[in-house]
């Protein structure tokens, strides 16, 4: 359904908006909340998409706020470190406006129209949500300086969920410090179940119950593209390695980063947006962020070597960890799909010990799907063989372990050093295939 505009009666000459710092259409009638909407805003009705049971339009909001969380590289003694992070204030899972790290995922379906309402209500001044990966209009993009940025009014995003696969969000003001600091979740996109749709063979009842509906629970079972198919997995993990430095917890909003001030950049027509970078020498050489150095290293959220458990420790405060515990549990000929981010700013080196995975999708695009056929194609990576990703990098896997493969398999995420290679520190975390194991003949 593509975006159509509203009336133009309805909207205001363009005006400078003292919460943006770009010119935005404002409307003249009053908005359904207290932010301010996208121009081309569809209001939510009733449609449902092709299963008959999925609604059109889905929304979620999402909160500025700020909280420590402990750190660790040893399991015994720990830091506390602070981070930022979006949260829905409207999640009664998440006790006194608190949020996870990474922050709280989204999940939708495959052609929904989305509306996404970010409230900034602290940390120190503007911030965006730019969609990692969708392609919706530049005042629906976030993109701090080519659209603008949201004040305390919050503002309504709008885009359509053309694609299914995995991205993810995050703020793009001062985007280097802001997505350290944990302003960023999991986005992710689900297939309609095929069985549900439209002409699907009819199932009765009981065999029906057994579908999982769309947007998929948190951990399986659903559906994911793959090449042309849409092919049903059984469990899922989501993995988020990322390393925290935390000196870079300690700086401020605008660290590195000023507003006004000579040698601005410019816009289109040459004219200075009052955007610069300090000077890495106006600091001292510890407080600048021309110098990363991790000292912690995580996967979802979780410190290594906590990585490990399947229990955390209390004082992680484990309901804010996203998705522990981390190990993944799976059975014998089952499906798990494995969705890999790479938020570390270090060069991550991936290692699956004992298990065959197959890379279906990169980057959130599908690979071997029409009409791209000739370009691409799922591909394995044999066990015990390593591959590499950078900031933002994507990768979508399924792992179908065999009755010979019962036990536990070791998966190793090396942070290493963009430059020298050094590595910097590791997590690690396990595929549990659980059963009685094959016996040799």
């Amino acid at each position: 359904m593509p975006i159509i505009s509203r009336d133009p009666k309805e909207l205001a000459n363009t005006v400078t908006h003292p919460d943006f710092q770009a010119n935005i259409n404002v409307f003249i009638k009053p908005p359904k909340w207290d932010g301010i909407l996208t121009p081309d805003f569809i209001p939510p009705n009733g449609a449902l998409l092709p299963d008959g049971i999925t609604p059109r339009f889905a929304r979620a909001s999402r909160r500025v706020n700020n909280a420590n969380r402990e750190m660790t590289n040893d399991g015994i003694t720990t830091e506390q470190v602070q981070f930022w992070g979006f949260f829905d204030e409207d999640d009664p899972n998440i006790p006194n406006n608190k949020y996870r790290f990474p922050s709280q995922p989204i999940r939708l379906v495959e052609g929904q129209i989305f509306h996404g309402l970010l409230h900034n209500t602290s940390i120190g001044g503007q911030h965006t949500i730019h969609w990692h990966g969708m392609e919706p209009t530049a005042h629906n993009d976030g993109v701090g300086k080519l659209s603008m940025e949201v004040g305390s009014n919050g503002y309504e995003y709008q885009w359509v969920a053309s694609a299914a696969g995995t991205y993810f969000y995050h703020c793009h003001r001062n985007t280097p410090l802001h997505f350290e600091m944990g302003m960023y979740g999991m986005l992710i996109i689900d297939p309609q179940n095929p069985k549900r749709v439209a002409g699907a063979p009819k199932l009765n009842k009981n065999k029906l119950a057994t579908e999982p509906v769309a947007p998929y629970a948190f951990g399986g079972p659903g559906y994911v593209r793959r090449g042309n198919d849409i092919v049903r997995y059984d469990a899922e993990a989501i993995w988020v390695s990322d390393d925290v430095d935390p000196v870079w917890h300690g700086f401020s909003h605008n660290h590195d980063f000023a507003d006004e001030g000579p040698a601005g950049i410019p816009d289109a027509n040459g004219n200075d947006l009052g955007v610069k970078f300090v000077n890495p020498a106006m600091h001292h050489p510890e407080e600048s962020m021309h110098l990363f150095r991790p000292q912690y290293f995580c996967i979802s959220g979780v410190p290594h070597p906590w990585t490990r458990l399947d229990t955390l420790p209390t004082i992680m405060d484990p309901e804010l960890a996203f998705l522990a515990p981390i190990p993944a549990r799976v059975l014998p000929d089952q499906t798990l799909l494995v969705r890999l981010l790479c938020a570390a700013y270090s060069l991550n080196r991936y290692t699956f010990e004992g298990l065959d995975v197959e890379v279906i999708a990169m980057d959130g695009r599908v690979l071997g799907q029409a009409p791209y056929t000739r370009y691409s194609a799922p591909f394995k990576i044999p066990a015990g063989v390593p591959f590499e990703l950078t900031a933002a990098r994507r990768f979508d896997l399924l792992i179908r372990p065999t009755s010979a493969q019962v036990g536990s398999h070791r998966v190793l995420m090396e942070f290493k050093d963009h430059i020298t290679k050094v590595n910097m520190g590791i997590a690690e975390t396990f595929i549990h295939v659980e059963g009685k194991k094959k016996k040799k003949k």
